[in-house]
């Protein structure tokens, strides 16, 4: 009977050996992810089964990475707020320093003597003094202010005759941050007046509508639905990046129906 295997398809020790050897090169190059020119992967193209991106694909693409732009351009807003709203807080609670290093040694609000008896607002939009006068009677400086409805100019040094220097604030070349050094007057992070509230000299009652009394009174500007300064010697308050009162943005400072929370204002409370 003749052999199954002809000599033309027996398999020689020899050939088996270089297969064999064979197959472990081309196992470590692949492991190694390098391919000889026998072994590379087919080319792009018809027919290789590896064609470049769809439409579909693109647009996945794009559509992912606007989202990712968008999240993080909303994160940078963000920080950008929380880092101008604690720059206003800061100036605001150094102003407030000032305040309180002048009344411990005058006895007395740094207030005109008519408003002794009365909360003065400076500052807001109706408000009868800017913040311009609170500064210099603040930084010992000279100036006389002339009040909207007439009558004498106030005189910054007959309130602080010696000039004396209670408080150190930046005096800045723009409206932002610090005292204008065209007007003399306080501004936020936003080139808004810092808006301030100093309590009466004389206190008789607890609550008498700013009128001799214990209770902080603006005439609705610090005050909101679920805050309000109640008892303090002083308080500031900005209206934050929109230049709007609450969380409804108001466009009247005086609104008290408004929320606190959620807003971007910034208060001293």
């Amino acid at each position: 009977m003749p052999p199954i295997f002809t000599n033309s398809f027996q398999p020689t020790t020899q050939a088996l050996f270089t297969n064999t050897r064979r197959l472990k090169s081309s196992l470590r190059l692949r492991k190694s992810g390098h391919f000889p020119l026998s072994l590379t992967r087919p080319r792009s193209g018809a027919g290789s089964g590896l064609g470049g991106f769809t439409l579909i694909e693109l647009l996945v693409t794009i559509v992912i990475v606007g989202i990712l732009v968008a999240v993080g351009f909303g994160a940078f807003n963000r920080g950008i707020l929380k880092a101008r709203q604690v720059e206003t807080q800061s100036l605001g609670r150094t102003v407030g320093i000032g305040i309180d290093n002048f009344r411990a040694e005058n006895f007395r609000p740094p207030n005109p003597p008519f408003r002794d008896d009365f909360d003065t607002v400076y500052g807001a939009p109706d408000s009868d003094l800017d913040t311009g006068f609170l500064v210099a009677v603040l930084m010992g400086r000279e100036g006389s202010f002339q009040l909207p409805g007439g009558g004498d100019p106030v005189d910054a040094a007959d309130i602080n005759p010696n000039r004396t220097e209670f408080v150190d604030l930046p005096v800045v070349t723009q409206p932002r941050i610090g005292v204008w050094q065209e007007n003399g007057r306080l501004y936020d992070s936003w080139g808004r007046q810092l808006m301030f509230v100093i309590n009466s000299r004389y206190q008789e009652f607890r609550e008498n509508n700013g009128e001799r009394d214990e209770i902080l009174f603006s005439w609705g500007l610090l005050e909101y639905v679920d805050t309000s300064p109640g008892i303090r010697a002083w308080a500031f308050i900005s209206m934050g990046a929109d230049g709007l009162k609450g969380r409804e943005m108001s466009e009247n400072y005086n609104e008290p129906n408004t929320t606190y929370s959620g807003s971007d204002d910034v208060i001293s409370w």
